[in-house]
C-alpha cells in the first residue's frame, strides 16, 4: 500500500479541481462530521470497490490519485482509499465544505483502453467548537486567579446557544459564559452568565448546543493562585492579615536577626510551569520602610527579602488575586547572662564562694534575676573582683528579644532565630554615660550559647584601689550580611550591672565583707600608706557591719561565749569574736590588696599570768593576800569581777563598753611601724607601744594560784610584741 499526499494536482486527461467532472464510477458518502482531538478536528472519506459497484482493484501508482481540499493526506489500497483532513484548534472550518478524492482503477487482465477512473466526495460540517478570549482562541488555558475569562461556543462562524457545565458549578444556558465579570459588564444584563471568583483549580469546561443535535465541545481551565509561602523551616498558607481573636502563629512566622537575607518560595495551585503570562502576575511585597523584596531572575517564585531594622514585617506572595501572607519578626539579641573569667575569688561569708554566672537576666528586661547572689539583697548579681591593673575577661550568652508570635506570658521569647546575619560580631566596654569614647574591645564573631570577650584595655594603669556597686557594661552585637566591615556592622546594644572590686595589688581568695570593707573605705587610694589608713579608720569608729546587713560586729559581746572565735569567718559567722579574730579580720582586709599586714600577740612577762584592761578598781578585801605583791584578790563570775570589775571598760568594737577585760594575752595587727587594736580601735606606734598601751589600755597584772586570780596596779611588769 502506497500513501500520496497532494496540493492542488491537475490529472492529465481531467478537468481542474471545481469544474465538473464525469469518473466512470462515483460515491457520495454524505455528510461527514469531524473527530474531534485535543488539539482540533480530523474528517476522514472513505472509499471502496464495494462503494463504487465494481470488482476493480484500485491504482495504487504514485500519480495516480488526488484529493481536496489542499493538505488532504490520502492512503490507497488495492481495495479502496482514505483520505484524512485535520484542523487544530486555532484553524477550525468556519462552514461546511466538500471534501473529495478520485484516481483511476485497474481493469481486469487483458482489458484494453483507458483505465476507469473514480470519485468519491462527501459534505464535511462545520464543527460546534467553543473558544476563549485568551492565548488566541485556545480553550486549554492556564490563568491567573481572579482574571476575566470568556468561553463562547460556535457552529461554524456563528455563535450558538448551548448549555454550559463547568466544574463545581451549576450549568448555565448561553451562547458564551465568562468568569470574574468586570463590574461595569455587570450592569448589563443580557451579558454572558457570570462565575465568580473561582478559586484555584483545575475546571473542566463543556458546552452541549441546544441547536446542533447535541454536539458538544469541552477544554480545561487552569486557575492558579498562590497555595503557600515558604522559608527557612516555616511555611504559611494564610490569606489575609490576622483580626480579633486570631493571632499569628509560630510556624508562619520567621523570626530573623537584623540585616539577615531571607529567601522565600511560593507554591502555586495547581502547580504549572510558568508561562510569561502568568511570570508578570507573580508579584512580591513587603510593609515597612528600608526594607525590600526582590525576585529571582531565575525563579519568578523564589524571592529575597532584606529587611530593615528590628521591628514585624509582613511579606505578601501573589499570582494575580490569590496571596498567601508570611510575617518576620526581626530582633536584637540581648545580653542574657555574665560569667566572668580570671577574676579574684570571692568567698561568701556564710561559706562557699561565688562562681558561675555572675548576672542573667531571664526576662531581658535589663536587669538580673538571680537569687541569693550577693549579700546584699538589693543586688541580684554576684560581686566581682580583680587586681585592679589586670584586664576583665567575661564570657556573655545572648537570647534573642523576641516573643514568640502568640507568647503565653511576658516571658515567653523564642530560643533561637529561623536566620541569622552572615556576619555577626559582639565588643563590649566598661560603661559610663558621660564617656563619649568608651574603649570598646575587638569585635569578634557572637556564639550566641557563649563568647569570651577581652576588654581592651586594663582597669588601671597603675595600682589604685577601687570600688563600682553598680559597674555596668554595654554589650553590643553587630549584624551585616557577608563581606561587610566591622565599621559598617549595624549594631545593637544592651547592659549588665555587676558589683566590681578592684584590689590594690593582689590577686588573694577572701570573704565578701573583707572584699567589701577593704574596697569601699580605700576606694581610689593608691598608696599602701593611704590604702592601710583609710581602711583602719572604718574601726575607730566601733561600728564595721558585716556586708548586707545593719548590725555591728561586737568584739566579747557575748562574753566567755566568744571562745573559740580566732578567724575571720567565725567573726563573720557569729557576728561577735575575740581578739583573735578582730586581729585576722583586718589583716585580711589589709593583705587582700597585697599589703604585708603581720598579726602579732601582746604577752606580759613570764612572772605574771596576764593583764587587766581598764577600768579596774582595786579594793582590798578577804582572803588575806599572798606575800607576793599581788595583794587584790578578784573574785570572777562570768567575765566580771564582783566587787572590784568597773562599771564601765574601754570600749570595743560592737560597741561594747563591758567587753572582757582580762587576759593572759592579745592579738593586734602591725603594719610598718604601727601597730593596729582593731578590738579596742587603737593604734600605736611601735617604738613607744610599751608604755603607750600600758597607759592607755592597762590597769594592772595578774597571777593564777591554785585556781585563785590575785592582782596588782603595778603596771611595771614589762610586756613585749612576738
Amino acid at each position: 500500500m502506497r500513501r500520496f499526499r497532494w496540493v492542488s494536482r491537475v490529472l492529465a486527461g481531467m478537468l481542474t479541481l471545481g469544474s465538473a467532472v464525469a469518473y466512470d464510477f462515483e460515491y457520495d458518502a454524505g455528510d461527514i462530521e469531524g473527530t474531534k482531538t485535543s488539539t482540533g478536528i480530523t474528517y476522514t472519506l472513505s472509499v471502496s470497490k464495494g462503494n463504487l459497484g465494481t470488482s476493480y482493484d484500485f491504482d495504487t501508482k504514485a500519480g495516480a490519485t488526488s484529493g481536496s481540499p489542499s493538505g488532504i493526506d490520502i492512503s490507497v489500497s488495492s481495495g479502496g482509499a482514505t483520505g484524512t483532513k485535520e484542523y487544530s484548534n486555532d484553524a477550525l472550518p468556519t462552514a461546511n465544505f466538500t471534501i473529495s478524492m478520485n484516481g483511476k482503477l485497474i481493469p481486469p487482465s487483458g482489458g484494453t483502453g483507458p483505465q476507469p477512473t473514480w470519485g468519491a466526495s462527501g459534505n464535511a460540517k462545520a464543527p460546534f467548537y467553543i473558544k476563549s478570549d485568551q492565548d488566541g482562541g485556545a480553550k486549554n488555558i492556564v490563568v491567573p486567579h481572579g482574571a476575566s475569562v470568556l468561553y463562547t461556543a460556535y457552529s461554524g462562524t456563528s455563535t450558538q446557544e448551548s448549555t454550559w457545565n463547568v466544574t463545581n458549578f451549576p450549568s448555565k444556558d448561553s451562547d458564551s459564559i465568562r468568569f470574574n465579570k468586570s463590574w461595569w459588564l455587570s450592569l448589563w444584563p443580557w451579558s454572558a452568565p457570570n462565575i465568580t471568583d473561582p478559586v484555584p483549580g483545575v475546571y473542566s469546561i463543556n458546552a452541549t448546543s441546544k441547536g446542533s443535535a447535541g454536539s458538544s465541545d469541552s477544554g480545561e481551565m487552569k486557575v492558579v493562585g498562590v497555595a503557600s509561602m515558604n522559608g527557612h523551616g516555616k511555611t504559611s498558607t494564610r490569606a489575609e492579615p490576622p483580626s480579633g481573636i486570631d493571632k499569628w502563629t509560630d510556624s508562619e512566622t520567621i523570626y530573623a536577626q537584623p540585616k539577615s537575607v531571607i529567601e522565600l518560595t511560593m507554591t502555586l495551585n495547581p502547580n504549572v510551569t510558568l508561562d510569561d503570562t502568568l511570570k508578570n502576575s507573580i508579584t512580591w511585597s513587603v510593609s515597612g520602610i528600608f526594607s525590600t523584596i526582590t525576585p529571582k531572575e531565575s525563579n519568578k517564585l523564589e524571592a529575597t527579602l532584606t529587611p530593615g531594622s528590628s521591628g514585624d514585617y509582613v511579606v505578601t506572595a501573589s499570582c494575580g488575586s490569590s496571596q498567601r501572607l508570611i510575617r518576620v519578626k526581626v530582633s536584637a539579641p540581648k545580653i542574657h547572662s555574665v560569667t566572668f573569667n580570671s577574676n579574684i575569688t570571692i568567698n561568701k561569708d556564710t561559706g562557699g564562694s561565688y562562681s558561675g554566672v555572675a548576672w542573667k537576666d531571664d526576662d531581658l528586661d535589663g536587669g538580673s534575676d538571680l537569687t541569693n547572689a550577693n549579700a546584699d539583697s538589693s543586688k541580684k548579681y554576684h560581686p566581682i573582683a580583680y587586681r585592679s591593673t589586670s584586664t576583665i575577661s567575661a564570657s556573655a550568652v545572648f537570647k534573642p528579644n523576641c516573643l514568640k508570635s502568640n507568647p503565653a506570658n511576658d516571658k515567653d521569647f523564642i530560643t533561637a532565630y529561623d536566620v541569622e546575619a552572615a556576619v555577626k560580631k559582639v565588643r563590649f566596654t566598661p560603661y559610663s554615660f558621660w564617656s563619649w569614647g568608651n574603649d570598646w574591645s575587638t569585635p569578634i564573631a557572637l556564639n550566641m550559647g557563649g563568647t569570651s570577650v577581652t576588654a581592651a584595655s586594663a582597669f588601671n594603669s597603675s595600682a589604685k584601689v577601687g570600688y563600682d556597686g553598680g559597674f555596668e557594661l554595654a554589650w553590643e552585637v553587630g549584624f551585616g550580611e557577608a563581606g561587610t566591615a566591622d565599621g559598617s556592622l549595624s549594631w545593637q546594644r544592651s547592659y549588665s550591672k555587676h558589683e566590681l572590686y578592684l584590689t590594690y595589688n593582689a590577686a588573694t581568695s577572701s570573704y565578701e565583707t573583707v572584699f567589701h570593707v577593704g574596697c569601699t573605705n580605700a576606694n581610689g587610694k593608691t598608696s599602701e600608706s593611704q590604702i592601710v589608713s583609710s581602711i583602719w579608720s572604718e574601726f575607730t569608729d566601733c561600728s564595721v557591719k558585716k556586708k548586707g546587713e545593719s548590725a555591728t560586729l561586737k568584739y566579747y559581746g557575748a562574753g566567755y561565749q566568744t571562745g573559740g572565735i580566732f578567724t575571720t569567718q567565725a567573726l563573720l559567722n557569729a557576728g561577735d569574736g575575740r581578739c583573735g579574730s578582730w586581729a585576722n579580720f583586718l589583716g585580711d582586709i589589709i593583705t587582700i590588696h597585697g599589703i604585708s599586714a603581720v598579726q602579732r600577740g601582746i604577752f606580759p612577762a613570764s612572772t605574771v599570768d596576764g593583764f587587766l584592761v581598764k577600768n579596774w578598781t582595786f579594793k582590798t578585801v578577804s582572803p588575806t593576800p599572798p606575800n607576793i605583791g599581788f595583794p587584790y584578790f578578784l573574785h570572777l563570775v562570768g567575765p566580771e569581777s564582783t566587787g572590784t570589775f568597773p562599771g564601765t571598760g574601754i570600749n570595743g568594737q560592737g560597741p561594747n563598753t563591758r567587753p572582757q577585760s582580762i587576759f593572759s594575752d592579745h592579738a593586734v595587727v602591725q603594719y610598718g611601724s604601727n601597730i593596729y587594736d582593731p578590738s579596742y580601735r587603737t593604734s600605736y606606734a611601735s617604738g613607744a607601744f610599751e608604755s603607750n598601751f600600758k597607759s592607755n589600755a592597762l590597769d594592772g597584772f595578774f597571777v593564777d594560784i591554785s585556781g585563785d586570780i590575785w592582782a596588782t596596779n603595778d603596771k611595771s611588769t614589762s610586756i613585749s610584741l612576738r
